[in-house]
């Protein structure tokens, strides 16, 4: 696991709130990890907590979701 991973473990462990890029990579994590069969409900939550506050989070989602029904066409 990469130093900045760790770092926005930490991070996430300290102050249960996240910026967009934290966000971003948490979800990235939480992909990550649900391939791996992994218990992420906490993380989960916290990320949650953020898209459901960040109206640019929110969109870049839209987006990203946009992109990938697209390409499943």
């Amino acid at each position: 696991m990469s130093a900045q991973l760790w770092r926005l473990l930490i991070t996430i462990k300290s102050k249960n709130s996240l910026t967009c890029s934290e966000c971003f990579a948490v979800l990235e994590l939480l992909a990550e990890a649900a391939d791996l069969g992994s218990d992420t409900g906490r993380i989960k939550r916290i990320a949650q907590q953020h898209l459901a506050m960040c109206p640019d989070c929110q969109e870049k989602i839209w987006e990203k979701l946009l992109k990938l029904e697209q390409l499943e066409s």
